[in-house]
């Protein structure tokens, strides 16, 4: 007898003896799919045990399963040693037929399960002195232990970045981008626990400290399997040499990977100063530095570093895709007009490719411009491919290209680039906060909120999670939970508008009108003093039934080029005026894809 398989990684629910939900729903349809003897498995359970099992696999491509909403992204294992014995010709008796059947398909598929559980676990020991796992590194967040403390905290922060970026430029060595590595800052896991967290090889700790114009930094070597410092190296020098100290720490570590991998291929390839002058790089390591603090006063004072920079060097492109970056993000946490905010994105990312072409930062910077601002839909994917293929291994290139993907409504797409993101950063607390992004806009609302719980389980004071929880809960009818986690956002912001009006969206949703009606006055009291998202006020609105404002808000965003707009076509808030003719007319002036509004798909801002 051949049976056919189907697995899937998803919700279940049990209930007076029965079992249904996603989980199973999916895995059924997966099983008609298989071909006689073959086991087919969704994207979600391929992404778990790739590269894990040594079993050929087949992606069948993305296939439409009846009573599925969404295509899913079907592969199949193939069995090709094996010879599949012909069905046998059997009399039964139907009823004793069901039984049996049923007995020796349950031991079956268990027996499966079983055996790749095992395989898997055996793949997982063995991984830990494979050369695949031999081969890759990652670089831990300098401390910094320097009187001043935080005022020197950027150089701590700009000497890993940059060491990354050295070690990545290192012929076969697979360095960890900074993504991944950034929540190990201060923390008190071992070196095993680590290297396990990220299945890495090898580990780089140290320590930065600064006196007057001079600094000591201190290396570490870890051999993830002994847990063992190899090597370890005290640097001392002038800060406007700090080029030299970067450029012999790098070459030494790989000297020492060169002498302890298997591959012997290791060499290096030519690594230029990103800037000749000293002065323009240490004030661009401290504008990073306000920059990742994604603050309004943060984005202030790193732009005005960086215009210091260029200053001194014209030619500075690392420092010009930052000027780029920041520039996006002001738009969004700034409370700058977006007029303002992408005519310097494209400014400032053009630059930065006429000096570096392949710069991975700009070509982001200049996809999210094509994305919110100019509604460039080829466009903006053209350059996050551009992107993703100057730099395969940056998690943030894959994680905006999934968001991309979710709001034209490619949702097995958006999942393959997102579970792309979560490898080459598994604990990032921003990759997290995307992938609830992308479940949500898929309609996962349970998804959303167990990767909003893991990244709060991770730092709590960390707002994208909770927001993002809130706005699921909403969708879950979880009012007081919504309240509550998008009141945590909205205070870890300091009163962002676009928290604040998914918290009053919570209250009008909820009944409390009143509590919704404060905040939107609130808001509009402070959009004549200062740049208010129409998109936010127009959310607002429609929660709480003004259909004419909400109307009109949204052709102020048309007019304005509110970031947001992008979202309009999916967002459930706007469902009851979907098919008023005004607002048709928005979805007209946006000339979204049709695949991006055939539908009332979630979205997230």
């Amino acid at each position: 007898m051949q049976i056919r398989v189907g697995v899937h990684l998803g919700d279940v629910v049990v209930s007076g003896g029965d079992v249904y939900g996603d989980g199973v729903n999916i895995a059924a349809r997966l099983q008609y799919v298989a071909r006689p003897g073959g086991i087919c498995m969704s994207g979600s359970v391929f992404y778990q045990v790739d590269h894990k099992l040594d079993i050929p696999v087949e992606h069948r491509g993305a296939r439409q399963l009846k009573n599925i909403k969404n295509p899913v992204a079907v592969y199949e294992i193939r069995f090709e040693n094996s010879a599949i014995p012909a069905t046998p010709r059997v009399w039964f008796n139907r009823r004793a037929f069901n039984r049996r059947i049923l007995k020796k398909a349950g031991i079956a598929v268990a027996t499966a399960a079983l055996i790749l559980g095992v395989l898997w676990q055996f793949q997982l020991a063995r991984e830990r002195y494979s050369p695949d796992i031999k081969s890759r590194i990652a670089v831990l967040p300098f401390e910094n232990i320097s009187h001043e403390g935080e005022d020197d905290a950027y150089l701590s922060n700009g000497l890993t970045e940059e060491l990354i970026s050295s070690l990545s430029r290192s012929g076969d060595l697979r360095v960890l981008a900074r993504t991944a590595v950034m929540q190990y800052k201060s923390s008190d896991r071992t070196a095993g626990q680590i290297g396990k967290d990220l299945q890495v090889g090898y580990l780089i700790q140290g320590s930065v400290r600064t006196l007057g114009q001079r600094v000591r930094i201190s290396v570490q070597f870890i051999d993830v399997a002994s847990q063992e410092s190899r090597w370890s190296q005290v640097y001392e020098g002038e800060l406007n040499d700090i080029f030299g100290l970067q450029k012999t720490i790098a070459g030494e570590v790989s000297r020492q990977f060169r002498g302890r991998s298997p591959a012997s291929t290791i060499g290096n390839r030519p690594d230029p100063d990103p800037t000749p002058n000293s002065e323009a790089y240490l004030i661009y390591l401290k504008a990073r530095y306000f920059i990742e603090k994604r603050t309004e006063e943060g984005l202030k004072q790193g732009m005005e570093l960086l215009k210091k920079a260029v200053a001194i060097d014209p030619h500075f492109s690392s420092a010009y895709a930052a000027m780029a970056s920041a520039a996006s993000l002001r738009s969004f946490y700034g409370g700058a007009s977006p007029q303002t905010t992408w005519n310097e994105v494209f400014l400032y990312a053009d630059r930065a490719l006429e000096l570096n072409p392949g710069s991975t930062d700009a070509l982001l910077s200049l996809a999210e411009g094509k994305l919110y601002f100019t509604h460039d839909w080829s466009g903006a994917e053209d350059r996050y491919r551009r992107a993703i293929a100057s730099n395969p291994d940056d998690p943030t290139a894959h994680q905006w290209y999934a968001e991309f993907l979710a709001y034209m409504k490619r949702p097995s797409e958006a999942d393959m680039e997102i579970q792309t993101a979560l490898r080459l950063a598994p604990l990032s607390l921003i990759v997290k906060s995307a992938a609830a992004n992308v479940a949500y806009f898929s309609g996962n609302y349970e998804a959303a909120v167990r990767h909003c719980q893991s990244a709060i389980e991770m730092n709590p004071a960390f707002m994208l999670p909770h927001y993002w929880a809130g706005r699921a809960y909403i969708q879950l009818g979880k009012s007081a939970d919504a309240i509550q986690s998008l009141q945590r956002a909205a205070d870890l912001s300091g009163g962002e508008s676009m928290m604040l009006s998914a918290l009053a969206q919570a209250y009008a949703l909820s009944g409390e009108t009143a509590q919704a009606r404060q905040i939107l006055s609130d808001l509009l009291k402070r959009s004549k003093k200062r740049y208010v998202s129409a998109y936010d006020i127009a959310t607002l609105h429609a929660a709480l039934g003004d259909t004419d404002q909400a109307l009109t808000f949204l052709e102020n965003g048309i007019e304005e080029r509110a970031s947001h707009m992008v979202l309009v076509a999916n967002d459930p808030v706007f469902n009851k005026i979907r098919n008023h003719q005004r607002f048709r007319a928005v979805l007209g002036a946006l000339r979204l894809p049709s695949a991006s509004t055939d539908g009332h798909e979630p979205v997230r801002p």
